[in-house]
């Protein structure tokens, strides 16, 4: 999957080598280019931020870098999968408005209702959710990472605040996006497509 996508897309890391050790493979990746060396890669989850730091250029950015991981979430669903394991660890802050994905998170598995504690899951990834999962859930993980990422809270309750409550500083239009991608009913949130358009606005 790696080796479809990966070419197309610099927010998807690029299968480099497989190499196997006694009983050990181990998956060699390429991070995405960039014009000067890195001194090491970080996650989001090291830049997320207290909300006293936030202000409207700060919350516009980090829409447009987010925005950015859309286009390999939707290669990715053109393949019939999904990455199901966004979350600010598993994305790669390569700069202020550039992200990586980290990997293609939970692709290879097939979809499974299971624990995930992470804050980020949606209600059809846990044991008493009914819908199935699919690239809705990969919008409704996205939107939970940009409401965190802009407001220093996590959307973890059944009804969560409205972005624009939590985050005075987000542009309407994102902000009804990201709400709408958090909703319960699977039918009811935008797709990955229309949530990029919103976040990059």
């Amino acid at each position: 999957m790696l080796g479809a996508i990966g070419p197309e897309h610099d927010a998807v890391p690029r299968s480099l080598a497989l190499v196997d050790t006694d009983r050990t493979r181990t998956l060699v990746l390429g991070w995405p280019r960039r014009t000067t060396p890195p001194d090491g890669f970080e996650t989001l989850a090291d830049y997320i931020p207290h909300p006293t730091e936030l202000d409207s250029t700060a919350v516009r950015r980090t829409l447009r870098a987010l925005s950015g991981l859309c286009r390999p979430l939707e290669a990715l669903h053109h393949h019939h999968c999904t990455h199901r394991e966004l979350a600010p660890h598993t994305i790669v802050r390569i700069d202020e408005d550039h992200l990586a994905l980290r990997d293609l998170g939970a692709a290879g598995r097939p979809a499974r209702p299971g624990i995930d504690r992470s804050g980020y899951q949606a209600p059809e990834q846990t044991h008493h959710g009914r819908a199935k999962i699919g690239p809705w859930t990969d919008v409704f993980r996205l939107a939970a990472v940009a409401y965190h990422m802009i407001s220093g809270r996590l959307p973890d309750e059944p009804a969560p605040l409205p972005t624009s409550a939590v985050c005075p500083f987000a542009p309407e239009r994102a902000a009804a996006a990201i709400d709408a991608a958090l909703h319960p009913d699977i039918t009811q949130r935008p797709t990955v497509a229309e949530l990029a358009a919103a976040l990059g606005m």
